[in-house]
């Protein structure tokens, strides 16, 4: 009996120490991020799994997301590729994992917003990562919607469509699956699955879509610039844009 008391504290010790080398150590600072502009709009949130190895000079290999919102993948996983640790002389054998946590703070007056929120990243007590998009200061809006305005539409029709605009790059996708891209004098066109084309048009048949000012007024944008929203559903359409402000680009908002 007294032996086996004698190798308790040593498998609790192997067992401890076994638990630590399973944590995925984050690093901190973290990179800066930015809340995907689309995945914004569309109100997609939700918790994000990325597997990777820490390679010997501190870098990260064999980076991917397992699971989560598509829409939020690619910044997260963009997001390990840039982290760095301490150089180690242990080969990148490991796999770890950490987990994103994307949440939206939506503005107190119930309006989303399409303009340029700044980011909250910050360590949580789980060892993953949360990634919070909260309203900026500076941020005003006019030509706001009426209730009845911000209805959902009816169902998608076979000529709806989405539009994004930012500076001069034009990014729509059609119902029908079929996807241009324009950026000046350069025009690139593409397509993708009816069911893909649904999926994402139904994300904008929301009240947090519909429910977009047609004007944002937001000062010190990072790129100085505009941009736009534009959505077909149903038959009806909706516009809202944000610029910078005293920018000479003009605000419009309808509902068709």
């Amino acid at each position: 009996m007294a032996r086996l008391w004698a190798r308790f504290p040593l498998a609790l010790f192997v067992l401890a120490f076994s638990v630590c080398q399973g944590q995925t150590a984050i690093p901190d600072p973290l990179p800066e991020m930015r809340y995907p502009p689309i995945a914004r709009v569309a109100h997609v949130q939700g918790d994000v799994v990325v597997s990777f190895r820490q390679t010997p000079e501190g870098g990260t290999a064999d980076v991917r997301a397992i699971s989560g919102p598509p829409m939020l993948q690619g910044i997260a996983v963009e997001n390990v590729k840039a982290w760095h640790f301490a150089m180690t002389s242990e080969a990148a054998v490991q796999v770890r994992r950490v987990t994103f946590h994307f949440q939206l703070s939506p503005p107190e007056d119930g309006y989303d917003y399409d303009g340029q929120p700044k980011t909250k990243v910050e360590l949580d007590e789980a060892g993953g990562v949360r990634v919070l998009s909260v309203l900026t200061t500076g941020l005003e809006r006019s030509k706001c919607p009426s209730a009845v305005e911000r209805e959902v539409r009816s169902a998608v029709a076979s000529d709806d469509f989405v539009e994004l605009q930012r500076w001069n790059e034009v990014v729509r996708v059609a119902a029908d699956g079929s996807v241009v891209w324009e950026q000046g004098t350069i025009s690139r066109r593409g397509h993708i699955s009816f069911d893909q084309a649904k999926s994402l048009l139904e994300r904008f048949r929301t009240s947090n879509a519909w429910g977009l000012c047609g004007d944002y007024n937001q000062a010190g944008l990072m790129d100085g610039g505009s941009s736009s929203f534009k959505v077909r559903i149903g038959g009806r359409e909706k516009l809202s844009i944000t610029h910078k402000l005293n920018s000479d680009h003009d605000s419009q908002f309808y509902v068709g």
